[in-house]
């Protein structure tokens, strides 16, 4: 039952929050105006993404993995551009968590976004993602107008990759649904995640190497 409360936390906000969300010394990348008037201020979600690699670990360096063969639900994205096509150079992904204002009734929303690009230079694609940011943001207050809800913030983050002649090129978004392994909730006691930052979170289980 005390599972069953707490299903739905976001894992480094909620539950193990990410030390530079603890101690609120983000600053926005940039504020949108929401439907309503309302600003949303918008963070790099880095630090969302370090509580994640935090938790599980590392391709070489596992910590708390989902088990094995485990049918994990996910919202996820993906494009791949196959091998001899010429006229993509890149494949990118974005990841953004919108947290609403009014939790008790409404729902967070995780939105994502991949695409190909046909840039020549490294330069040229991070100058077209930071721009694309805005993009991703406005589906975002949109979504919310759809469904009468305002956010409070928003986490977002990319990441890209170029395309080497005579590669396939991959870009993969998720967002997992887990259940925590018994290992990572100290002491079996539950609610402790939300009093804890992750640095204490890591402390306090014995893990250490990955971040």
């Amino acid at each position: 039952m005390q599972i069953w409360e707490h299903s739905g936390s976001i894992w480094g906000y909620d539950l193990a929050t990410a030390d530079a969300i603890a101690d609120g010394t983000q600053s926005p990348l940039f504020t949108s105006s929401q439907y309503d008037g309302t600003p949303l201020p918008v963070f790099n979600g880095q630090p969302l993404l370090d509580a994640g690699k935090a938790l599980f670990g590392t391709e070489h360096l596992r910590r708390l993995p989902p088990a094995p063969g485990a049918h994990v639900i996910c919202a996820n994205k993906s494009v791949t551009v196959p091998y001899g096509q010429d006229d993509a150079t890149c494949v990118w992904c974005y990841i953004a968590i919108s947290i609403c204002k009014d939790r008790d009734t409404m729902a967070d929303l995780f939105i994502e976004d991949a695409g190909v690009g046909t840039f020549q230079s490294v330069d040229r694609l991070k100058h077209f993602l930071d721009q694309h940011r805005q993009a991703v943001v406005a589906s975002i207050i949109a979504c919310g107008q759809d469904q009468s809800v305002i956010y409070d913030r928003t986490y977002i983050s990319y990441a890209s990759t170029m395309i080497p002649p005579g590669h396939v090129g991959t870009a993969l978004t998720v967002a997992p649904y887990v259940v925590l392994a018994k290992n990572a909730v100290p002491n079996l006691d539950f609610s402790k995640l939300f009093g804890m930052t992750l640095s204490e979170w890591e402390k306090a289980v014995g893990v250490s190497g990955c971040r």
